[in-house]
C-alpha cells in the first residue's frame, strides 16, 4: 500500500452541547470538503446526536441518528456577501463576541 500525499480534502469534527429548555443533548457536528481556488467543492455538513438526554420533550434526534447535508453541484464558491465577526471560546469554552 502507497502512502497518501497531497491530500486536499479536509474535515473538522466538533463536540457540541445544546440546551433547549433546560434538557441537554451531545452531538457531533462534521464538516468536510476539498479547498480550491474557486471555493470548496465536495462540501457536506453532518450532524449526529451522540446523547440526547431521554429527549422528554422530543426535540432531539434519537441517539446514533443524524443528518447529512451536501452541496449538490459540488461547488461552494467563494464570496464577500457574508459579514464575519471574529469569535472565540470565554473561560467557560463557550463562544463569545
Amino acid at each position: 500500500m502507497k502512502p497518501m500525499t497531497n491530500i486536499s480534502r479536509k474535515s473538522v469534527f466538533l463536540s457540541v452541547e445544546t440546551t433547549v429548555n433546560s434538557h441537554v443533548a451531545k452531538a457531533l457536528f462534521v464538516l468536510s470538503g476539498e479547498m480550491g481556488s474557486e471555493g470548496i467543492t465536495n462540501f457536506y455538513y453532518s450532524n449526529f446526536m451522540v446523547d440526547n438526554g431521554g429527549n422528554p420533550e422530543g426535540y432531539f434526534l434519537g441517539d446514533g441518528n443524524g443528518r447529512i447535508t451536501y452541496d449538490s453541484d459540488g461547488l461552494s464558491p467563494t464570496t464577500n456577501l457574508i459579514k464575519f465577526s471574529v469569535m472565540s471560546l470565554n473561560e467557560k469554552g463557550v463562544l463569545a463576541h
